[in-house]
């Protein structure tokens, strides 16, 4: 949609301003963005002015506002839950216009009214608004007289009411209740309504929400500024949009300033005036610069990478103001920074720097308290050290996380304000998404082009948004570029979209956007953009995010996110916990020191986020469990060659050089040093290298078993930035023998197992495991995952019902984890044949990689889409990693005695 129709205007004022006029008809409101600098503003936020009736019913009741949407449980007295809502409700109250507003420009300036709303005075409609949670203003100039008092309604309307599908006549008729997130209806709602997950559950607010203002203004303003620096072109350059409500045309001279808003003392640039002027009834735009910059990276906004509590952003004032002959007419300041976000060849930079985004995707649905991020105090101003939203962000970037896509939803000003200082990388996303029932699902839509266009326009002069998400689930349609782009043309897109296997390229003549795979598998494609979201679902995600989130850094995954950082966290902000989130399947509340913050799971992710992360290859492949990382402990002979495969990163925005320093101790990480050594490195900043590490391992001395620590660091300008003093190694002059044969494979038997395997235990998932004495099965971070129960496909597993008195049936399931899976299996002394069932229930045609470290094994789990086993003989304790490149499973285990005599005389010979 083309909300600015183009026109050209004469030209005066100096040669560095280049002047684009944009004619406006004054009844058509521009996008609210930088917004003007009232004369007056009233705040019409009231717990008693307003009041609210249902469906048109002459019964009224009184209604916070906007605290709470008017479907909050946090409303005083509550809306009863047996509340039914078929289409609307009203809001009402009186206003009084003020003094200030005789001769000037008046407005309604609303935050958001969720899902829509039609805005009369003295029951005269005035103004409407179709979309979610974004700003608009309702004009109110030539309508009302200053001293006057006027009775205000907002008709605020759910998704429902813009339903194309039958239910909305069912709902209308009667036939169909809806209720809106009540709490105690959380669960039970019959149509899904807007913004719902899971049958309902959700803490979204419908109705005002965020604010509600009355604002008087000049009748000649600055309505809109648009700051656009940039770092290639070491150049300033802005756009200005200048209102004249008169009935005369204005000429005025628009003066321009830079001062720090950090107090520095930056030899700024100087602004030329330029004289303007405005016809009556009419929009000016008028673009200033490119003005040269000249004052260096310093002067540049960067994230705090990595992270320092006391580091604030650099930050700038651009001071604007309008002079008639002598006098000031209107004024305003807008802060900015520096910054260039843009793509490089399968990465994001920030000032021609790569940047890696570790992130979180916040979903107000879950941990809102039903109004748009205001009403929780994790998004609000700090009341005390510690709080509020600066809090929140440092929160995340303690841990390693960098960025945070609010989902669904806008972030307000103040939560890209408190982004802005801290350092904070921010993804605003529309709230298109394809789940919803009832919304059109024509992209060309008016709501979809409005409700982008807004949100572009009210985030693009903040430095700490680094793109922008078009749409969530909704695939990529190219029209939500063309909606983005000629409001903010500087940058990237984004679709997170679950469509895509790898990430696709939407192109249209205005620009680009990269598509962002949820739970699709990868590796990405080589040397193009890929990103990961909302992977990682289980309530102990924190697990899943960072064991697959290491495999991601070092397969070049620009960006990954899981699905949410609450849910697997519920107390992580303030003011939040199990109790508050929406959907109550999420994680219970974690403690400090025992699985919060300074626990062995915090600890390992900040650590494997860590911008200088060294990270041992091989010992990735085998790692297990938080609490003990790595968990797997390889033996090696006294005497031995110790051969390691490093990767070394450089995550920091400044200097390319990184010292690799490796010591082993005896017993423990700070005892007898028996080897070390450094090298230089040269690292670009968001790159990593590869480098081998080779020692021989100490004899034993007096002592039959000693445990070897491996401690690596990464140091720059001589301070170390990373250690990892976890990595340990068994020396022992007699280790255990494992032995473990490749037997080969079996693709005939299918899910028809009973007679053939188990004879002596088996494990499937879901299901049941039995196995016999002496022998122990063991699972490592891995989960149980069903795609269907007592189907009739032959693939599917047979299972025993009610412990086998019942019959069987059968079942479709796997363990899986993202990222590399572990499990061990310990038969003994005794040689037993141990048979793997792998299914490629949905034909992904996925490669998984399977090793038994212990016995140099290497295999390729390939075409398993009718169901194969992989067989094999073991003696002792072995260890099975299996790594499908992102999502890694196996759909059963079983146990044999051996076949034969023959089978027991190859062991050991790994044929």
């Amino acid at each position: 949609m083309n909300l600015h129709q183009t026109g050209f205007c004469p030209t005066k004022g100096k040669p560095t301003a280049t002047l684009l006029c944009l004619i406006l008809s004054a009844s058509l409101a521009l996008v609210a963005g930088a917004r003007a600098q009232p004369l007056k503003e009233v705040d019409l936020s009231s717990e008693t002015a307003w009041t609210l009736s249902i469906d048109g019913k002459p019964e009224t009741r009184p209604i916070k506002v906007p605290f709470g949407g008017w479907n909050s449980d946090q409303q005083t007295p509550r809306i009863s839950e047996n509340t039914d809502v078929r289409d609307h409700v009203v809001y009402s109250r009186m206003i009084e216009i003020p003094a200030e507003a005789k001769g000037q420009v008046t407005k309604l300036v609303f935050g958001c009214v969720n899902y829509g709303a039609e805005v009369s005075l003295d029951g005269e409609v005035i103004g409407s608004h179709k979309g979610p949670f974004t700003s608009f203003e309702v004009d109110l100039t030539g309508r009302v007289e200053a001293h006057k008092s006027y009775r205000l309604d907002v008709k605020a309307y759910t998704l429902n009411h813009y339903n194309e599908s039958p239910n909305r006549e069912l709902v209308n008729q009667g036939k169909m209740t809806v209720k809106q997130g009540l709490e105690k209806e959380r669960g039970k709602i019959t149509v899904p309504t807007g913004y719902v997950f899971f049958g309902g559950l959700s803490s979204l607010g419908y109705g005002i929400g965020r604010f509600v203002k009355l604002q008087v203004l000049p009748a000649l303003y600055i309505k809109d500024l648009f700051v656009r620096p940039s770092v290639s072109g070491d150049s300033l350059s802005y756009d200005i949009w200048i209102e004249n409500r008169g009935s005369t045309a204005r000429t005025v001279t628009l003066k321009s300033a830079l001062a720090s808003w950090n107090k520095d003392d930056w030899a700024y640039p100087q602004i030329s005036d330029t004289e303007l002027t405005v016809a009556a009834g009419q929009t000016l735009k008028t673009s200033i610069g490119p003005i040269a910059w000249k004052l260096g990276p310093k002067s540049y906004w960067w994230p705090n990478i990595p992270f320092r509590e006391d580091y604030v952003a650099k930050l700038h004032l651009l001071n604007l103001s309008l002079q008639e002959s002598v006098k000031t007419v209107e004024s305003r300041t807008q802060r900015f920074g520096f910054v260039e976000h843009a793509e490089g060849p399968y990465y994001y930079t920030i000032n021609g720097v790569r940047v890696n985004l570790p992130s979180d995707a916040t979903a107000i649905s879950q941990c809102g308290i039903y109004d748009g991020y205001t009403e929780s105090p994790a998004f609000r101003p700090p009341t005390a050290p510690n709080t509020g939203c600066p809090e929140t962000w440092k929160r995340h970037m303690r841990l390693g996380i960098r960025a945070n896509r609010t989902h669904q939803e806008p972030p307000t000003e103040y939560m890209m304000e408190a982004a802005d200082e801290v350092g904070f990388i921010l993804i605003p996303e529309t709230a298109h998404r394809g789940g919803y029932p009832g919304q059109s699902r024509n992209p060309k839509e008016p709501c979809y082009a409005t409700h982008i266009a807004e949100m572009v326009v009210a985030c693009r002069n903040h430095p700490s948004v680094a793109r922008y998400s078009l749409s969530n689930e909704f695939g990529a349609p190219p029209e939500f570029i063309d909606y983005a782009v000629p409001h903010d043309p500087t940058r990237p897109l984004v679709y997170e979209s679950n469509s895509h296997d790898v990430s696709t390229r939407i192109e249209t003549a205005n620009g680009h956007a990269y598509t962002t795979a949820h739970y699709s598998t990868w590796p990405r494609p080589a040397r193009q953009i890929f990103a990961m979201g909302e992977y990682a679902w289980s309530t102990n995600g924190m697990e899943d995010y960072i064991n697959q989130g290491r495999d991601m850094r070092l397969n070049d995954v620009c960006y990954f996110s899981g699905w949410s950082w609450l849910n697997y966290w519920p107390n992580f902000l303030e003011g939040h916990n199990h109790a508050t989130h929406a959907w109550r399947n999420n994680h219970a509340d974690r403690k400090d020191g025992v699985d919060g913050w300074n626990s062995p799971v915090s600890n390992h992710i900040q650590k494997s986020l860590a911008p200088c992360l060294i990270l041992d290859r091989d010992l990735e492949r085998i790692a297990t469990g938080m609490e003990k990382w790595p968990g797997a402990t390889p033996t090696i002979k006294p005497g031995a060659e110790i051969s390691r495969t490093l990767e070394v990163f450089n995550d920091v925005h400044f200097g390319n050089q990184v010292t690799l320093r490796w010591s082993a101790h005896l017993d423990s990480p700070t005892g007898q040093e028996v080897a070390h050594g450094s090298k230089e490195l040269t690292i670009e900043p968001g790159f990593h290298v590869t480098e081998k590490l080779r020692f021989k391992a100490p004899e034993l001395g007096s002592k039959p078993e000693r445990l070897l620590y491996l401690v690596l660091e990464s140091c720059k300008e001589k301070k170390t930035v990373f250690r990892e003093d976890r990595i340990a190694f068994r020396l022992s002059a007699n280790p255990p023998k494992v032995e473990v044969r490749f037997l080969g494979e079996d693709t005939t038997t299918q899910g028809d197992w009973m007679g053939k395997y188990g004879k002596e235990g088996y494990s499937i998932p879901a299901a049941e495991t039995k196995m016999p004495g002496g022998t122990q099965l063991v699972w490592h971070d891995n989960n149980p995952w069903t795609w269907k129960k007592d189907v009739p496909d032959k693939r599917a597993l047979q299972y025993f019902l009610n412990d086998g008195n019942a019959g069987y049936s059968r079942l479709a399931s796997k363990w899986n984890r993202y990222g590399p899976m572990q499990f061990t299996i310990d038969v003994g002394d005794q040689p037993r044949e141990v048979s793997l069932y792998f299914l490629d229930w949905h034909n992904r045609r996925q490669t998984q990689r399977l090793s038994v470290p212990e016995a140099g094994i290497e295999l390729a789990v390939q075409d398993s889409r009718e169901g194969k086993y992989l067989r094999f003989q073991i003696r002792g304790k072995a260890t099975f990693v299996l790594d499908g490149g992102g999502t890694s499973e196996i759909s059963g285990v079983f146990l044999d005695p051996v076949s034969d005599q023959t089978s027991k005389e190859k062991m050991g010979r790994n044929e």
